[in-house]
């Protein structure tokens, strides 16, 4: 009971900072709002989400010409030629788009038209890709026009070998309701099998509210897959089980292959107005294994983010920000490596990042409308009460212990206020849990963190339509967007004094918060020794969190120019002084023992 109640406690407390950011982005937002229409992300989703989107096919390429078309009406000029080391051209215009063009190293499947249907008095279509494009697996192989016709057997699971037992399924194909890859390596790769059936779905989709949900699956190009609902897979099941174990089926796949594919990425610019090689960065996947609206969700708001920004600084309602703004819409974990190998010089210098990416959509589950995935931070190793993983899942973060940094904190504080117009707006945050592009800015050590919203019950699915985002959260998630990029390229020491004030803000409630949770787990155990390893696992997570926030305090003096940031020094500094003086007193409180200020972190001042 006690430990509910504290729960409770440290909810309230720390997600009680969603709206401390003391001001910051509030002005901001007041002057982007007129310029974002409600409508218009979710226009450019309708659009965008009924093309099958594989990088370097037509369908992908088409859809990059959507968003930058949609660049071009709201004012940025397209680039003939490619800017050459980053800087932006002589003359540049005010904002600005290209196209980055790599040749693709290996062929592609491209997917057509496929069908699979039972055989006989009794039959019917199991699947058909003209009402359900998600019904073919990604990477399915081609059966000729014909077709082909085979028997389907129901093996269970599908991936053990006590299934295959007395049952040869070489030129048969096996139906499962594991994973669809892993019964395709069982069947297809180890025994011979033409092809696999599978309803299978991630636990966070929501089938279990809606049988008739298709969950998109790919499989390997040796053999072809389709993916069915478990409304369909329970009519199949019983054909199969009143057929003696097996039922004829005829599999129709219709796939090409596309050689020598070129994969474009799109990149817009607003340049800076002082600092113009380090600048902030918007990332987009815009690439999906088949139609569908929320790998296009962030796409769209990064377009209407970049659009008003733009019209903004260009109405003078927002002055130019010192770093300038770099947004890039490429093919998910490839579009931001191109980008990266074109353009060292800029990722050198890249300040901070985030990737958005599944957006707009009301998340009953946790009521949530927005998630920022964090910067790595002690949580992402240590989870306890109130941070929690999504059913994404928990991810080691690279080159751990990750600095601290503020553009995560920054992010949910001025998030809140952004969209508070929509009434069903909310934002939270997540330990790190990788799986996007935002891995790969890590892996650089650039501070890099994705805004979204998850679980979305369904994510790669045949339900994933236009109709399940809701046009305010959108418009909402493409103001806080906007907002976030702009407090973090304006660069100058006003600002970065508003944002020391707010992470000691936040550093005091986690410490707080910290403090409660680890008493309560000291209270839980008979053992004082100073050594035990309860108290060993106090220290270290204590003392973690406290290193990590007096990094993010000192991080606040990159936000200016370097020529600005000597005005911050001793601001900074005293900030670090009371914050590790707060923290060490709670600790020992506790019969903790506090690690002592490192050395670095007094930046060549004298001790207090």
């Amino acid at each position: 009971m006690a430990g509910g109640g504290l729960l409770v406690i440290l909810v309230a407390s720390l997600a009680g900072g969603c709206g401390d950011g003391r001001g910051i982005g509030e002005k901001t937002a007041e002057e982007l709002m007129p310029l974002i229409e409600e409508t218009a992300a979710r226009t450019l989703v309708e659009e965008l989400a009924p093309i099958s989107r594989l990088p370097a096919t037509p369908g992908f390429d088409r859809a990059l010409d959507h968003i930058l078309e949609r660049l071009r009406s709201g004012g940025f000029a397209h680039l003939p030629h490619n800017p050459g080391d980053g800087l932006p051209p002589a003359g540049a215009p005010p904002a600005y788009s290209f196209i980055i063009s790599d040749s693709l190293a290996y062929d592609i499947w491209m997917p057509g038209s496929a069908r699979l249907e039972v055989e006989g008095l009794q039959g019917f279509t199991v699947a058909d890709t003209r009402t359900t494009p998600a019904v073919l697996a990604l990477n399915s192989k081609a059966t000729g026009p014909g077709g082909v016709t085979a028997r389907i057997y129901n093996l269970g699971n599908g991936t053990y070998p006590q299934e295959y037992e007395g049952i040869d399924v070489s030129g048969a194909v096996v139906y499962g309701r594991q994973p669809i890859l892993d019964i395709y390596r069982a069947a297809v790769m180890e025994r011979g099998a033409l092809g696999v059936v599978s309803p299978s779905a991630p636990v966070w989709q929501g089938t279990g509210e809606h049988p008739e949900m298709v969950a998109v699956g790919q499989v390997g190009s040796e053999g072809f897959g389709f993916k069915i609902s478990p409304e369909t897979a329970a009519i199949l099941e019983d054909a199969i089980e009143k057929g003696g174990g097996s039922v004829p089926v005829r599999a129709t796949v219709d796939a090409a292959r596309l050689e020598g594919r070129v994969l474009r990425t799109l990149v817009a610019e607003i340049p800076g107005s002082e600092i113009p090689l380090e600048r902030i960065a918007l990332i987009a996947p815009l690439s999906g294994p088949a139609p569908g609206a929320a790998d296009v969700s962030g796409a769209a708001v990064l377009a209407e983010a970049a659009v008003a920004l733009h019209r903004a600084i260009e109405d003078g309602r927002l002055k130019r920000p010192r770093r300038g703004i770099v947004f890039v819409w490429g093919a998910a974990l490839m579009g931001i490596r191109s980008w990266a190998e074109h353009y060292p010089a800029v990722v050198e210098e890249l300040h901070s990042a985030t990737v958005v990416q599944i957006v707009g959509r009301r998340t009953e589950s946790d009521g949530s409308a927005l998630l920022v995935e964090r910067v790595p931070d002690p949580a992402s190793l240590w989870t306890r009460p109130p941070d929690s993983h999504t059913p994404w899942g928990a991810a080691r973060p690279p080159h751990w212990p990750f600095a601290g940094h503020y553009l995560s904190e920054l992010s949910e504080a001025v998030a809140g206020p952004a969209g508070a117009r929509w009434p069903m707006w909310k934002v939270g945050s997540n330990p790190y849990e990788g799986g996007a592009d935002h891995d790969f800015l890590l892996e650089l050590l650039i501070p890099a963190q994705r805004l979204w919203n998850f679980p979305d019950p369904f994510y790669h699915s045949s339900m994933d339509t236009p109709d399940r985002t809701e046009p305010g959260l959108l418009a909402a998630t493409t103001v806080a967007v906007a907002v976030i990029t702009y407090e973090m390229a304006l660069g100058d020491t006003h600002t970065a004094r508003r944002i020391l004030k707010l992470i000691e803000e936040r550093a005091r409630r986690r410490l707080s918060v910290a403090l409660e949770q680890a008493a309560l787990n000291l209270a839980e155990t008979d053992s004082l020794a100073v050594r035990s390893p309860e108290r060993r696992l106090e220290n270290d997570i204590l003392n973690a969190w406290k290193i990590w926030y007096l990094e993010a305090l000192e991080s606040v003096m990159a936000h200016p120019s370097a020529q600005q940031a000597a005005e911050l020094r001793i601001a900074v500094s005293r900030a670090v002084f009371q914050l590790d003086t707060e923290w060490s007193e709670g600790m020992l409180a506790l019969g903790l023992a506090p690690m002592p200020l490192p050395e670095r972190f007094y930046m060549g001042l004298p001790r207090p």
